[in-house]
């Protein structure tokens, strides 16, 4: 039968592709859920990976140059003959962290391991999380000294979201931080994203959640210890479900893109807003917090 694989292809900043695709993978069953990280001069990619056996994947990574060709051959980062699948990936200048979500211990937990500019392992896998309950849909980034890594969490019933800081070791600094309470989630519809602002130190988390009786994205800032300069924000504002959002950082704004259903319940489109600062303080917000973005500035969809 049919198999899925990995490929990759350049965008310039038009939009208008750059040369031909690139397979990067090519090997039975199936594969999916890459992830992929720049690092100056080319990427590093990490997938999952059935080759070894159908309806158990691991975790693999391999390095493209700047044109796509894969340099060298993958490394598995995984081998428990379970199931390590949702790969996040993030470069510190000189290595890649990779987080991963790991059934090893009878229920899936977040995993990490830092991998070489040569793509060589360093060290064992960590495991990250250790809680009652499942730990799902990691998402990785580096904030110029450590790293931080949010999840979706059962141990408060239903689906909570989570942060925790790593160092640089790949070592875990201090415990979990719940950043919002629990919710019950459709699971075709679980992801999150966390990025680094280096303008403004902090992360931008979002998410989706049902606290307003239907999945909506929810944007907070979390400062690199895990504590919180304000709330949240809600993002989309459809009577419908949004879900499987995404978070860039421009330099001076955050962007967020996100699946929208307002327009269909079975076809939703792709919306997108940027978050930007209001002149007066959100509700709650301390006198002396970053500034916080209270409402989406543009709302495009497509």
């Amino acid at each position: 039968g049919m198999t899925t694989e990995i490929f990759f292809a350049r965008i310039d900043s038009a939009g208008s592709r750059i040369g031909n695709d690139v397979r990067v993978t090519s090997l039975s069953n199936n594969r999916g859920n890459a992830s992929l990280a720049f690092n100056g001069t080319g990427f590093g990619v990490a997938w999952e990976d059935e080759r070894w056996e159908a309806g158990h994947p691991d975790i693999f990574f391999t390095r493209l140059d700047a044109a796509g060709p894969m340099i060298g051959s993958d490394v598995s980062v995984t081998s428990s003959g379970v199931r390590a699948v949702r790969p996040s990936l993030a470069f510190t200048g000189s290595q890649y962290g990779v987080a991963w979500e790991d059934e090893r211990d009878g229920n899936p937990e977040i995993y990490f391991n830092l991998v070489d500019m040569d793509a060589t392992l360093v060290g064992v896998n960590v495991r990250i999380t250790d809680a009652a309950g499942t730990s799902v849909v990691p998402a990785l980034a580096w904030n110029g000294a450590g790293f931080g890594v949010a999840w979706y969490d059962g141990r408060d019933g239903g689906l909570s979201v989570y942060f925790a800081a790593v160092d640089a070791g790949g070592n875990k600094v201090g415990s979990d931080v719940r950043i919002a309470d629990a919710f019950e989630s459709p699971s075709d519809g679980e992801k999150l994203d966390l990025a680094w602002s280096p303008e403004e130190s902090v992360y931008g988390l979002v998410w989706h959640d049902d606290r307003d009786g239907n999945l909506e994205i929810y944007f907070t800032k979390i400062l690199a210890d895990g504590t919180r300069p304000g709330p949240d924000i809600r993002v989309s504002d459809g009577l419908s479900d949004s879900d499987h959002p995404e978070l860039a950082w421009s330099g001076s704004q955050w962007g967020v893109v996100w699946k929208d259903y307002r327009q269909s319940a079975d076809n939703p489109e792709i919306y997108f807003a940027i978050l930007t600062c209001d002149a007066t303080p959100c509700a709650g917000a301390p006198e002396d917090s970053p500034c916080m973005s209270c409402k989406p500035m543009v709302l495009l969809s497509f």
